[in-house]
């Protein structure tokens, strides 16, 4: 029964970090990189909750599940109530303070209780004659199924309130279960039954607590990438994705985005779109009588869930013989599409990984691979027209620099938002630009050949390009999102200005990481040297460090080179939890230690390797077998440094948690914020090889 309990603990910890991380995705509106802190924190704070774990009973246990049930329904409702409770307008990102407030607020009671929990149930275990390592398998195999029940009502498309019922649910199992299994079939059928009578229930009080914060909202509807949320007042419509506004009904900003590129085409036939339906690319485009426009929607929500609110003919253009219309990823159609005169991407930001996947050499070698001789790539920066800081122009650097050693002709216009247009050819004349807008007889509410001559004269975007052009700065590439790192910085110079000014904020943090890690190694070798740890404690911080820090390294590429990552995430949990289990559980530990030693220089080497593999173009079976295999080494060390020590079961299991947790929670935040930004994947697989040292 108590192989059973953890079973549970194990699977609400993750079902429970997946709703509530989604919901701080919309809290913090789309960015989610104070998350990546809150992964460590959360990390942290079950740390403490394992640490301050003390023998206990099954009654105790059964408890702390009703108590994990009720406590998780309340930070639920409370998160999905933070931006009002902040008094922060919708529209408005949540200053950075009241970020980590909210991250204080939620992660930290729900980890301390997940942490405390899994202790208590895991000290039983260790009473019954159960090994740590054991205890560790089996609370990680209820996190893989976890991970795919997320998995699986995330495809669907299930509301956060179900996810919320589920939890509760499994909550509540170890409670009603007895050893009578008929027994147990009617309670757990009067429960079932139960929660899905409240569902309905809930669901509508999640809405009424979203919509404390806009009274205009109308409709809500979770997908596999996000929520997608729209908001109506007298016929005018505003579209959010995770909280971030996407666009509105009676907005310009699809002109701003098609009509200039477009124009410097001399022979327009074939257009790529990739995203923009419902913001009205394809109708724009339409003017310019293309022969064939193929339109990339990531997924269906974003053209049917809008045109239930949005009543003109931008959806009638799907109609049209010329469109055709793909509902995937637009990075993988780009690499199976056939050539294009124009390219035009409506993304607009680098705010998180999945934008940033469109703002990198790799990418526009990847366009200008599809662009016909004479013609263009256009996109859209966040920006602005009369004034860039310091922070920002070189975060806008960092995107467009690998242009122009692509293109050599790029063109960048700053207004509301930076468009920016890179023509594979020769340059084109503003004259050109007029004669063939007048030849195609465009009609715009806002693009006219007087605003076009505007644009192309303004005195501020030659003076743009220029200190785009003179700027020193690295690249922003696939395997170095730098570009994401600084809109971090960007968050904090919102709250905090003086950063913006401060170009050593950036300069010196390689040399504060490297000052870092040197007192990191320092207080391992002091606190070997008087407090008395040994290679038990060091092999299970660098099992957690180096299990986290690999898992982080393998999404951020699976995200950059197959897709959104909110779509795995569940199965990609699974298999690194899966790899940990079956680590822990079968890893020969009777071996000599000479063989120990030749193992962790295995691991060495096959760290490094990942170096030259990440160049190769691996279907997404490899990152899947790839996460696997960097649970199995965590799992593994954790199993060799249990090998090592001779305490107490029941004490050794408390040190190895807290500090395995610790060393994850350290590995989240320095790898997400620091190691992969800062130094790029290469050099990251590198220093976690360095890194498996400490376990010799």
């Amino acid at each position: 029964m108590t192989y059973f309990f953890v079973f549970i603990a194990g699977a609400i910890s993750i079902i429970g970090q997946v709703v509530l991380f989604r919901e701080l995705i919309n809290v913090f509106s789309g960015s989610e990189l104070v998350l990546v802190f809150g992964l460590g924190f959360l990390l942290f704070s079950s740390s403490l909750g394992v640490y301050s774990s003390k023998d206990s009973s099954i009654t105790r246990a059964k408890i702390l599940f009703v108590l994990t049930a009720f406590s998780f329904l309340v930070l639920f409702l409370f998160c999905a109530s933070l931006r009002p409770f902040f008094q922060t307008p919708r529209g408005l990102i949540l200053p950075l303070f009241k970020q980590f407030a909210s991250i204080l607020f939620i992660l930290f009671p729900f980890g301390f209780i997940c942490g405390k929990l899994f202790g208590e149930l895991s000290l039983l275990l260790v009473k019954e004659g159960s090994s740590p390592s054991k205890a560790y398998a089996i609370d990680t195999l209820g996190a893989v199924t976890g991970g795919v029940v997320s998995f699986v009502l995330s495809h669907l498309g299930v509301s956060q309130s179900y996810f919320v019922l589920v939890l509760i649910f499994l909550s509540v199992l170890p409670v009603i279960v007895v050893k009578k299994i008929f027994s147990n079939i009617i309670r757990v059928f009067i429960i079932f039954v139960c929660l899905f009578g409240l569902s309905f229930f809930l669901d509508k009080i999640h809405f009424s607590v979203l919509k404390m914060e806009d009274g205009y909202l109308k409709e809500v509807r979770e997908t596999p990438y996000g929520r997608l949320s729209i908001s109506e007042n007298e016929g005018q419509c505003a579209v959010f994705f995770n909280n971030s506004l996407l666009f509105e009904s009676e907005s310009v900003s699809a002109e701003e985005l098609v009509h200039l590129p477009l124009l410097c085409v001399e022979n327009l036939k074939e257009i790529l779109i990739l995203g923009g339906v419902s913001e009205g690319v394809l109708k724009e485009t339409l003017k310019h009588g293309a022969q064939k426009i193929d339109v990339v929607e990531l997924d269906e929500n974003n053209i049917t869930l809008p045109r239930k609110y949005i009543c003109d003919d931008r959806y009638g253009c799907l109609l049209e013989s010329s469109v055709h219309l793909h509902i995937m990823d637009g990075r993988r159609f780009l690499n199976r599409s056939a050539k294009y005169d124009a390219i035009l991407i409506s993304n607009s930001g680098q705010g998180s990984i999945s934008e940033n996947r469109f703002f990198t050499g790799d990418f526009y070698n990847s366009c200008f691979e599809r662009i016909k001789e004479g013609g263009v790539l256009a996109f859209r920066l966040i920006g602005a027209e009369n004034y860039q800081s310091e922070l920002l122009l070189n975060r806008n650097a960092s995107v467009i620099k690998p242009l122009f050693e692509i293109s050599g002709n790029v063109m960048i216009f700053p207004h509301s938002t930076t468009l920016v247009v890179a023509i594979k050819g020769k340059k084109v004349e503003l004259k050109d630009i007029v004669k063939r807008f007048e030849e195609r007889r465009i009609r715009a509410k806002l693009i006219s050949p007087v605003y076009i001559k505007y644009l192309w004269e303004n005195q501020r975007r030659k003076e743009f390009e220029k200190s785009i052009t003179d700027r020193k700065f690295e690249q922003n590439s696939d395997f170095r999102p730098v570009a994401y790192f600084f809109t971090l910085l960007l968050e904090t110079a919102r709250d905090y200005p003086k950063t913006s000014f401060n170009l050593s904020v950036f300069n010196n943090l390689k040399t504060a990481f490297y000052l870092f890690c040197g007192f990191l190694v320092m207080t391992m070798l002091i606190g070997k040297w008087f407090s008395g740890i040994g290679k038990t404690e060091a092999t299970v911080f660098v099992s957690g460090f180096f299990g986290m820090a690999v898992e982080i390294s393998i999404i951020v590429y699976h995200q950059m080179k197959h897709g959104v990552l909110y779509k795995d995430i569940g199965i990609i949990t699974s298999l690194f939890m899966a790899g940990l289990a079956f680590g822990a559980l079968y890893f020969p530990v009777k071996i000599p230690g000479k063989y120990r030693v030749l193992y962790i220089c295995f691991l060495i080497l096959l760290t490094i390797s990942q170096i030259f593999l990440l160049d190769f173009k691996f279907t997404a079976k490899f990152v899947f077998i790839a996460i696997f295999c960097g649970g199995f080494i965590g799992g593994s060390l954790f199993k060799i440094a249990e090998a090592l020590s001779e305490e107490r079961r029941d004490l050794l299991l408390k040190k190895l948690y807290f500090v395995d947790l610790c060393g994850g929670s350290m590995g989240a935040i320095l790898t997400s914020l620091f190691l992969i930004p800062l130094f790029g994947l290469k050099s990251s697989f590198v220093l976690l090889a360095i890194l498996l040292l400490f376990c010799l």
